[in-house]
């Protein structure tokens, strides 16, 4: 699977997590936290290759939080073979 999520016009927790559960066709019990967003990224069986557009949109507008994200995503790419993240 390949997916582009743009984090330009993402203000808050809330938005981020339902964009990005849609961008990457989460299911419904997707906990709109970032635990939960490892936790299924752990999941993953099938290849992925996610390209994250506008990637300092997510620090410049939700601080402390969006560079947690970005760490998180960071780790994923290391841990998951499968999963290629790349940072525009």
């Amino acid at each position: 699977m390949n997916a582009t999520f743009d984090a330009k016009n993402i203000h808050d927790k809330t938005t981020f997590h339902r964009r990005f559960k849609h961008a990457l066709r989460f299911q419904n019990y997707y906990g709109h936290n970032l635990d939960a967003l490892y936790d299924l990224f752990m999941e993953i069986q099938s290849d992925l290759t996610l390209v994250i557009v506008n990637t300092e949109s997510l620090s410049n507008n939700l601080g402390a939080y969006g560079e947690s994200i970005v760490d998180l995503l960071k780790t994923v790419n290391l841990q998951k073979a499968n999963i290629t993240i790349k940072f525009n």
